[in-house]
């Protein structure tokens, strides 16, 4: 993902890093020029390592972590709109997340950075309602690493959904060969020397949530103007690449310009 910040037009942006960990992305983004960049963080210990990094590279004067959950930062955005009366609140340029993704049964304890819930999708809904209240209009850009479970296209019509009334458009970058995209590889990874019953437990609940595969991918969204004039939806793309996240990838520009324009850096030398 830290490949990928390197590749977006970040220079005088706004930031914001949901789910921040050691602040990796946010601290690239502001590298890269970014103006500023606020992390949401809920660990105390990973938001403490932000901090640091951001001091150690130089870079705290224009970096800030609020520790909070994703859903919790969702409430005090909706806290600020009812505290300026319905006032616009949207104003970050870049909305990056390396969210949990891991789909994980109830029964199961998982790894808390990794666990996102029985779909793998409860803390990506979470960011992109975060991205509705908080991007700007007309060019905003949302970038998420995430594993694809089931099909892209429903994917693609949830995140529609959570954006509620914003209009935008959106892509999924996914793998087109996985060896993971099938239950059996999938769950031999994530259960690893784990029983059978453990199995069984994993792949009961793929089924019963309609995963029937696993792949790597990136989403992006990028909002339009709020008079709505612009199609969204009916444009969102689902874009198949080998090895999604292998090194060197340049993700970005597989985006259709037609789509998501002054998305990727510029190639002038700076």
């Amino acid at each position: 993902m830290a490949e990928v910040v390197r590749q977006l037009d970040v220079e005088g942006k706004r930031v914001l890093d949901l789910c921040a960990g050691s602040g990796v992305l946010g601290l690239v983004a502001l590298a890269e020029g970014a103006a500023s960049c606020l992390g949401v963080e809920v660990d105390p210990r990973a938001a403490d390592f932000a901090e640091f990094n951001a001091k150690l590279n130089d870079l705290d004067a224009r970096y800030d972590v609020k520790r909070a959950a994703v859903a919790d930062f969702v409430v005090s955005l909706d806290r600020e709109d009812d505290d300026d009366q319905g006032k616009d609140r949207a104003f970050f340029d870049v909305i990056l997340a390396n969210p949990p993704y891991v789909a994980v049964p109830e029964a199961l304890q998982y790894d808390r950075f990794a666990d996102g819930g029985p779909t793998g999708e409860a803390v990506l809904e979470d960011i992109v309602k975060v991205a509705s209240r908080a991007l700007r209009d007309d060019g905003g850009l949302l970038a998420v690493v995430l594993e694809v479970n089931g099909d892209p296209r429903e994917l693609l019509g949830r995140v529609t959904r959570w954006f509620g009334d914003r209009h935008v458009r959106c892509a999924v970058v996914v793998d087109d060969l996985d060896r993971r995209r099938h239950h059996a590889e999938h769950v031999a990874r994530r259960r690893g020397g784990g029983s059978a019953a453990a199995e069984d437990v994993w792949l009961g609940n793929l089924r019963a949530h309609g995963i029937s595969s696993v792949r790597n991918g990136f989403l992006f969204a990028t909002t339009l103007s709020s008079s709505g004039e612009e199609e969204s939806s009916a444009e969102s793309v689902v874009i198949e690449v080998p090895r999604v996240w292998a090194p060197g990838r340049r993700v970005v520009s597989v985006l259709p310009t037609s789509l998501f324009p002054r998305v990727e850096e510029s190639s002038a030398p700076r």
